[in-house]
């Protein structure tokens, strides 16, 4: 039996090896988050484009036109300068 073995800790290499399959893991994750980000918001952008030109007439400012399309406050404040040329 090996004298890491007894000490029940790992070698140097092994750990190594770990720690970069974390680090590789914790990268393809990130990455699939942010494409999963991009996505959601890509298709938000449609939505509130599609709901300002049905409603855009109907309400007096962007806010409820973003409302109306299901967007958050941060992306009314992103798009309000593109709906007034709707409202």
């Amino acid at each position: 039996m090996k004298d890491w073995a007894k000490k029940r800790t790992y070698p140097t290499c092994h750990f190594n090896c770990f720690r970069h399959f974390r680090m590789k893991e914790r990268k393809k994750n990130e990455e699939q988050r942010k494409k999963e980000n991009n996505y959601f918001m890509f298709s938000m952008r449609e939505n509130i484009i599609e709901a300002a030109i049905v409603f855009g007439r109907r309400f007096v400012n962007a806010e409820c036109v973003a409302v109306v399309a299901g967007a958050s406050i941060s992306l009314v404040r992103d798009f309000s300068r593109a709906f007034e040329t709707f409202c």
